[in-house]
């Protein structure tokens, strides 16, 4: 895989599955923004060596040119000097490097094509790496919202089964049941509770007192209706009756 093809993955990698697993996302952006960096740096060289090629076989083609027409220069001074076989030699060495001239710009049409992709490509990477700058705080904000909602529900889903609420529920159930023994107590020592059983028991006793009362009337009368309807003597007459 080539140098634009790993920062390629790099920038097309699913930055959110890194967040989830990380415990700082915002760390884990500034690590990518390194990388990115680096990979840069690393594309820029490789352009300046394609650059480099470029301009070399641009003067290798200049250089063989140059060569060829040198030679055939040399060919037309021969003639003019009556000597056809050194200017058919000049000729050959002139045929020589005007081929490897076409060979060489070949080269150099080739690698000039190709170090404008990389130049292309090197300035739609610099582009990337700017939109990730400005795009890394927004993530950044974006995952710490994320991981806060989590916790929020992580800590409400919990709260009611946690061993703290649990205790409490069955501390209110207790105070409940306390409260209820409390008002049980306090109705048995009302007029309706004991108070109103003694005070029935009492009525009871009233009403075999008076029926004991109404007896002993009734048993006087009978033994008033036996004397004759004598007078009885009062205990005080009885009395002065001895006395004297």
């Amino acid at each position: 895989m080539g140098l634009f093809e790993r920062i390629s993955l790099l920038l097309r990698s699913n930055i959110a599955s890194l967040l989830n697993r990380a415990e700082e996302p915002e760390k884990v952006l500034d690590q990518l923004m390194e990388d990115m960096s680096k990979e840069f740096v690393d594309a820029k060289k490789q352009v300046a060596l394609a650059i480099a090629d470029e301009r070399k076989l641009s003067k290798q083609v200049e250089k063989a040119r140059r060569e060829a027409a040198d030679w055939e220069a040399k060919a037309v001074q021969a003639l003019n000097a009556g000597k056809e076989d050194l200017a058919r030699g000049a000729m050959e060495r002139k045929l020589q490097f005007a081929q490897e001239a076409d060979q060489y710009d070949i080269l150099w049409q080739q690698q000039k094509n190709a170090a404008g992709a990389l130049r292309e490509k090197l300035v739609q990477l610099n582009e990337k790496i700017d939109e990730a700058k400005r795009k890394k705080g927004l993530l950044a904000a974006r995952a710490q919202r994320a991981e806060a909602q989590m916790k929020i529900q992580e800590a409400l889903g919990n709260a009611g089964t946690s061993s703290a609420m649990s205790h409490f529920e069955r501390m209110e159930r207790k105070v409940e049941e306390m409260e209820a023994e409390a008002d049980a107590t306090e109705l048995m020592a009302t007029p309706m509770g004991l108070e109103g059983e003694a005070s029935l028991e009492s009525q009871f006793r009233e009403l075999e007192a008076q029926e004991v009362s109404s007896a002993a009337d009734a048993a006087l009368a009978e033994l008033k209706a036996k004397m004759g309807g004598a007078s009885v003597v009062q205990p005080k007459q009885i009395e002065q009756t001895t006395e004297s």
